[in-house]
């Protein structure tokens, strides 16, 4: 019988703390993975507002506010690029992304044997925490920078030191990367045809549309004034 193609799913990532389930997830040999939400956690906790507790008179009427609501300080663009960088730098992540062999025979059930190095595809959504505002919406100053770093986070391309293709640069440039292929020299090469050009995530984020996420940050919508969705 003929391997089954897997899909491994995955979320609330701190690359701050140990995360040692990659080689599981790597033994699994999962032909994609799915960030699922906070692949990073970019805003910083900065402790409770004390000052918040107590009686408070509202419309619909007198409301006690206890325990102290938790204050989390907005991420920069920096600080976010610089957080995804470092889960790009687990040793556990990286080693994840560079692949692992594939015994095709056992995938087609095909009688001569062939191992190939595959790469898994990384796809995902965002959350609050690696969006950069703790339950942020459209009105984050940064929610632009904040999905073209998403982007290029996918894409394994936030290494200064990478020959890549900057989303900053696709814009103003035709091509050194074509609309369905990888930067030539991308040191990550997936195991299919995609191109970062032609994601329609990339597209929305450079038009400032936003990307899809756990909650949909569509700014192109006009609020729900009902429910003030956006």
């Amino acid at each position: 019988m003929p391997q089954p193609y897997r899909l491994a799913f995955g979320s609330c990532s701190h690359p701050a703390l140990p995360q040692p389930l990659w080689p599981i997830i790597s033994s699994r040999k999962p032909s994609a993975f799915i960030w699922g939400g906070d692949a990073i956690y970019a805003d910083r906790y900065a402790g409770l507002n004390w000052t918040d507790v107590g009686l408070h008179h509202t419309e619909g009427g007198w409301m006690i506010t206890f325990p102290p609501p938790s204050v989390h300080l907005d991420a920069t663009p920096d600080v976010i690029r610089g957080w995804y960088e470092r889960q790009l730098e687990v040793e556990g992540y990286r080693q994840f992304l560079e692949g692992f062999d594939v015994n095709m025979s056992d995938i087609d059930g095909v009688g001569v044997t062939e191992v190939v190095r595959s790469k898994p595809l990384i796809f995902g959504t965002i959350d609050d925490h690696d969006y950069g505002q703790n339950n942020g919406d459209f009105t984050y100053q940064f929610k632009k920078e904040s999905n073209l770093a998403f982007i290029d986070f996918m894409y394994g391309e936030m290494a200064q030191d990478r020959k890549e293709c900057s989303l900053q640069e696709a814009d103003e440039r035709d091509s050194s990367c074509g609309s369905n292929e990888e930067c030539e020299d991308s040191s990550i090469h997936h195991n299919r045809d995609r191109g970062k050009l032609s994601d329609p995530m990339y597209q929305r984020s450079l038009e400032g549309k936003g990307v899809y996420g756990v909650q949909l940050f569509d700014f192109s919508r006009k609020i729900n004034a009902d429910d003030g969705s956006n």
